[in-house]
């Protein structure tokens, strides 16, 4: 896209500005002996592929959708840490966490239900062309 380079650009000059580019460089001797750029660069190619995705699931789905799922995703994870750290869950979480899952439940029967809709209704005026056509081929009685 056009924004890509100005954003880079831009993000350039303020790591530049803030001192990250000469901190690193200061360093450099030292972070070169770890592992430190290739988890930069795997986090960075683990994040490039996300943006990916989600640009490709946006093109199939709408905003509100996608970020429905989001809030889903957020609410799981924090159900799964609250079971594996054994963290107490107060009565407002509880019906938080109760509310996330069904508003999305009843956002996608909604949604299935609208397409299940449309489909009818697109198949519905083929069904009926072909009831007329063939009242108009039938002979005369």
């Amino acid at each position: 896209s056009r924004m890509a380079p100005l954003s880079f650009l831009w993000m350039s000059l303020a790591a530049v500005a803030t001192g990250e580019v000469s901190d690193i460089m200061a360093r450099w001797s030292e972070l070169r002996g770890t592992w430190a750029l290739q988890v930069v660069l795997f986090s960075a190619a683990i994040s490039f592929t996300l943006n990916i995705t989600s640009f490709m699931a946006n093109k199939s789905t709408s905003a509100l959708t996608l970020a429905i799922a989001s809030n889903v995703k957020q609410v799981s994870l924090i159900v799964m840490a609250t079971f594996i750290f054994v963290t107490p869950v107060s009565p407002a979480n509880a019906t938080g966490i109760l509310v996330v899952f069904l508003g999305s439940g009843f956002y996608t029967k909604v949604t299935l239900d609208e397409k299940e809709r449309a489909k009818e209704e697109a198949t519905r005026p083929q069904e009926e062309n072909a009831v007329a056509k063939k009242a108009l081929k039938a002979p005369p009685v």
